[in-house]
């Protein structure tokens, strides 16, 4: 099996705010990250959070960062486990996990797995043991790390995973300026922009005043949208000349 097509080989990007909501958050991540034993993590909140960028944000602040960091999405995996721990009486020779080592794994949408697989994923949270299906498979050890994200609550696993709970934006409302002028920078430098872009408290507080039911998703998309309408946007920006200078800036 390549491991290629469920590589995550960067971070997007890291915790920003200064609420206390965002320092708590960035202190789990730290004390996950100097985990030295390399406890299961599992990381909860609602859709929309980044989940699994706060899973490599751990992976790559750790000791393990110069190994691989696999994602495979829960609501894709069989049953039997296959995806993960090879085909029924293969013994697992050729599965992910044997290609993966001391790697990391990370299972996204854990929720969403079977309930069959949820035991044996349990397992390999617990103890680091994993068996292909079928009579005669014998047991295995994995040496790396596995992290999970979920939305629903599994009380199973928050007993034997270090929890970090994310909380959504619309109880980090302090952070939502730092957010917004984050992602306008990142899209400056992106699109060359010569006259870095502004935001006046007043859009702010505007933001400050919904909910984003998906959280850092929607932002995204909203920060996306504005700056290429004509018309004053939904953030009352407009769209800015071409070139980026750090010494010239605008109040848009």
């Amino acid at each position: 099996m390549t491991l290629a097509p469920y590589l995550l080989g960067r971070v997007r990007r890291g915790v920003v705010g200064s609420s206390r909501y965002a320092k708590r958050l960035r202190e789990q991540i730290r004390q996950a990250a100097a985990d030295s034993a390399g406890r299961a993590v599992l990381i909860s909140g609602e859709p929309g959070l980044e989940k699994d960028n706060l899973a490599a944000l751990i992976h790559f602040g750790s000791a393990a960062r110069r190994q691989w960091l696999v994602r495979l999405d829960g609501a894709t995996l069989r049953a039997d486990g296959a995806n993960l721990f090879g085909q029924s009486g293969s013994d697992g020779d050729g599965s992910l996990l044997e290609c993966l080592g001391d790697g990391a794994l990370l299972i996204d949408k854990l929720d969403q797995v079977q309930p069959s697989l949820q035991l044996s994923l349990l397992e390999l949270a617990r103890t680091g043991q994993w068996s292909c299906a079928g009579e005669g498979s014998r047991p295995r050890h994995f040496g790396g790390r596995v992290f999970f994200t979920a939305e629903a609550a599994l009380p199973a696993f928050d007993q034997v995973c270090d929890l970090i709970r994310v909380p959504p934006l619309r109880v980090r409302r302090q952070d939502l300026g730092e957010w917004l002028r984050y992602g306008l920078r990142q899209q400056a430098r992106s699109a060359g922009w010569e006259v870095l872009p502004q935001v006046s408290d007043a859009v702010v507080r505007r933001l400050q005043n919904y909910d984003f039911p998906n959280n850092l998703r929607e932002l995204d998309g909203l920060i996306a949208r504005a700056p290429h309408c004509q018309e004053r946007s939904p953030l009352g920006l407009t769209h800015p000349p071409g070139g980026l200078t750090d010494d010239h800036e605008t109040d848009l």
